[in-house]
């Protein structure tokens, strides 16, 4: 039986956040010269980490003997008692739920108050584009005049919902989709650790698959292990791909509304690479009075097709 993958390798420190170094270099630094940012946005897509770097910065704030990498050394008596989620200093609200007036309300006298532990007391708003805009209102003062002892961090994968007023204020950051390479490089130090035996093209199916994100790709190797096994035949069978006939297709083979999520998932996932330097159309090259000829043709296996039309789907 496969362990829960995706919180057996969740990141513990600011160097495990693989393909984020633009946040957790910032975050470690402000750690490493005792000047912790007090209003930090992190926002993003599902499972790429938000709530990872959060908690992250939250137990390094509070740590008493941080790393020389500005990382939480997971081994103080804060430390611990964060990772065992007993630490009275760290609150986590729940925007969608919690974004209410009232419960803002309640969030600020909390904040005023001292810490009981710590020298921070940190408050995590998840979802924070969900807060009504009374809400907002609310915490409005609280973020023009945060008091020295408290530190909000807001998650969400809105960034643009949030009140330009609040976004004006804070340190914000993206959370990035992981990379095709990295997303295998990642599977592969998994696979290892766990002693699973794979097949390269199994993990490129599998990080294909999950789009860059993080959470989702460890998900589908638990599902895709049998038998601490990994194999290509595998994933085409867990995820309902079908065989490897090749096929020919236009490098952006969609219409109507779905070509541009397609165009925007090609883009962002950079694939096919094989291609994609002669299907960009070239912006300075002199414009040919001769119709323009049939789209550009990648080959590409039935399996990877289906992966182009899941992401579609995504992106629609």
């Amino acid at each position: 039986m496969v362990d829960d993958l995706d919180l057996k390798y969740r990141p513990q420190f600011f160097e495990e956040l693989v393909g984020q170094q633009h946040i957790a270099s910032f975050l470690s630094s402000r750690i490493q010269h005792r000047a912790g940012s007090h209003k930090v946005i992190l926002h993003g897509p599902f499972g790429a980490g938000k709530t990872s770097a959060a908690r992250i910065y939250a137990r390094a704030l509070n740590c008493s003997s941080v790393t020389s990498n500005g990382s939480p050394c997971n081994d103080c008596t804060n430390c611990r008692a964060f990772l065992l989620d007993e630490f009275p200093d760290f609150l986590e609200y729940n925007g969608a739920i919690h974004g209410g007036i009232d419960h803002m309300k309640e969030l600020i006298k909390i904040a005023n108050l001292r810490p009981l532990w710590g020298d921070f007391r940190v408050i995590n708003i998840d979802e924070a584009h969900r807060v009504s805009p009374p809400g907002f209102d609310a915490l409005l003062k609280l973020f023009e005049e945060p008091p020295p002892h408290s530190v909000f961090i807001l998650t969400t994968t809105d960034f643009k919902r949030l009140p330009p007023t609040i976004r004006s204020r804070c340190h914000s950051f993206e959370v990035k989709l992981l990379d095709h390479v990295t997303s295998v490089g990642l599977l592969k130090r998994v696979c290892e650790l766990e002693s699973f035996t794979y097949e390269p093209r199994a993990l490129e199916l599998i990080a294909e698959l999950s789009g860059g994100h993080a959470r989702d790709l460890l998900k589908k190797l638990e599902q895709a292990v049998c038998e601490s096994e990994v194999t290509a035949e595998q994933v085409r069978s867990t995820f309902s791909l079908s065989g490897v006939s090749a096929i020919s297709r236009p490098v952006i083979p969609s219409v109507g509304r779905k070509r541009r999520s397609k165009r925007r998932y090609l883009e962002l996932y950079q694939w096919p690479t094989a291609a994609s330097a002669d299907a960009r159309p070239n912006a300075s090259a002199p414009v040919s009075s001769e119709p323009p000829g049939p789209p550009p043709t990648v080959t590409v296996q039935r399996d990877e097709e289906q992966i182009i039309v899941l992401a579609c789907c995504r992106f629609g």
